[in-house]
């Protein structure tokens, strides 16, 4: 996370919770470390948190958790049915991890510039 702070400034602060006398992951934040291009990685919680172990090989996947839902008081049409442009999206990206595509790093933290406004 210190690395990535360097390369992405103001990363630091949506991945980690400082409110305690410990820095904490965010709870709306899950990070998993595994073999590279292996078919299974590690929730780092149950890793030994933000001490987890990563060996020189390993592959750390920083994934923002998502969730919502409706009121009883909404209009009735589901927010949690995606469009066709993000199923889209969402089946290229998928595609591309399949592909072992090497620019999906880039590709994610544009994505995090997008979402939270990190700069690079």
């Amino acid at each position: 996370i210190t690395w990535l702070e360097t390369e992405c400034p103001g990363i630091e602060p949506v991945l980690l919770d400082t409110s305690g006398e410990t820095p904490e992951l965010n709870r709306f934040v899950n990070i998993y470390v595994g073999p590279k291009g292996g078919s299974t990685a590690d929730d780092i919680r149950f890793l030994g948190g933000l001490a987890a172990r990563v060996q020189g090989d390993d592959e750390v996947t920083i994934i923002p958790a998502i969730a919502g839902g409706c009121s009883d008081t909404d209009s009735g049409v589901s927010r949690h049915i995606p469009g066709e442009e993000q199923r889209a999206r969402a089946d290229a990206l998928e595609q591309r991890v399949r592909d072992g595509d090497p620019t999906l790093t880039t590709y994610i933290l544009a994505d995090l510039e997008e979402q939270f406004g990190v700069t690079r």
